[in-house]
């Protein structure tokens, strides 16, 4: 879920009600303003500003009723929303029990066979009440947090896919092949459960027998790492100010780049955490609404993400990179289900990629926390 244009549309819906209930002047003395819709687009705005704070939360909730998306609120927001509206607490619940339906209700006024009524002073208030939470800035404390959460998903993943090849490679140098364990102990607390020795023989027989060829462990390694990194990122990118910080610090101000940046980190991780195959292929949900999400916002076919470490002024500086970069580039009309993740993003890339976040949100923790 966009979060971002979920925020923008209950504030589009939220002006419409506003200017419906502006009363404007007619050439008869009086005034007309548009009851059913502003009552439509309040509901309906409300539900969205609702949908926008549970899903920074991870959780997705398909219904209109308004009841039902306030009670799966943290206690602490639901307390908070509660004592902005100025109502107490039994009062605020019997209002808005009274209008959970009431953007279906509205919404089909002229079918109905029954007497509705609308309090649009509650409505107001619990639309501007919602509103001023989901758009207040965040303290230095909850970024600290969510740059923290983020940060420890992308270091232990980061160092899982570089301890996880390290032994991969010492494993070819070392001869390993030559033990032919039965089983091997693994010791939790005063509890034994053991390895199959089986399972290690025909790894090691696999790794030695085609030593120039990808084997399982390093293949899986790459894989499930990179997925962690990206979804630790696409999670951490939700916070607007944490992706501020990203724009500022590390892309100074270049806006379409923090943007593609975004784009492939997100195609990574829909595409790694559909598919754990050996070799993942594309599915049409993997990207369909991110394709049509770029072609509507930035009438582009293509998303391309190039950083250069080698260039001096990045705050990422590494010299050893002389002739290396990230260089990702995803042609969305290329994209067919069936094609080979690999052919979109090659393993070379998948390495950079993770190496750029872990030093991205490494290097914004370290400046936060000197």
């Amino acid at each position: 879920m966009e979060l971002q244009a979920l925020r923008n549309d209950a504030s589009a819906f939220k002006k419409s009600a506003e200017r419906s209930l502006e009363r404007r002047p007619l050439s008869n003395k009086q005034f007309e303003s548009f009851l059913v819709p502003a009552v439509v687009n309040l509901a309906f705005s409300i539900e969205l500003y609702l949908k926008f704070l549970l899903a920074k939360k991870g959780i997705t909730k398909k219904t209109h009723e308004l009841l039902y998306l306030f009670d799966d609120l943290d206690p602490i927001v639901k307390q908070e929303i509660i004592k902005l509206t100025g109502y107490d607490e039994e009062k605020f619940e019997l209002l808005l029990c009274k209008h959970t339906k009431a953007y279906n209700k509205w919404r089909y006024f002229y079918e109905r066979n029954e007497d509705i009524i609308a309090n649009i002073e509650f409505l107001k208030k619990l639309a501007d009440c919602v509103e001023s939470i989901v758009n207040r800035p965040m303290n230095d404390t909850e970024l600290d947090k969510c740059l923290n959460d983020c940060w420890d998903t992308v270091r232990l993943n980061f160092r899982f896919l570089t301890l996880g090849h390290f032994f991969g490679v010492l494993s070819r140098r070392l001869g390993l092949s030559r033990i032919s364990p039965d089983f091997v102990d693994v010791h939790v607390g005063s509890a034994i459960f053991r390895l199959s020795g089986k399972i290690i023989r025909e790894y090691l027989q696999d790794v030695y027998s085609r030593p120039e060829q990808k084997d399982t462990f390093s293949y899986l390694t790459l894989i499930y790492s990179v997925r962690g990194i990206m979804m630790g990122v696409t999670e951490g990118m939700k916070n607007e100010q944490l992706k501020k910080l990203v724009e500022q610090d590390i892309f100074k101000g270049d806006k379409m780049k923090l943007i593609s940046f975004e784009a492939v980190t997100k195609f990574m991780r829909n595409v790694l955490s559909h598919n754990y195959r050996d070799q993942i292929s594309l599915v049409d949900e993997d990207y369909a609404r991110q394709k049509k999400w770029w072609f509507d916002n930035m009438h582009s076919n293509t998303v391309e993400f190039k950083y250069d470490y080698s260039d001096q002024n990045s705050v990422i500086y590494n010299p050893e990179y002389t002739s290396v970069r990230i260089d990702v580039v995803i042609d969305w009309n290329s994209l067919a289900p069936g094609m080979l993740y690999g052919d979109v993003v090659d393993t070379f890339q998948n390495f950079m990629m993770a190496e750029f976040c872990y030093n991205v949100f490494g290097t914004l923790y370290r400046k936060r926390n000197p």
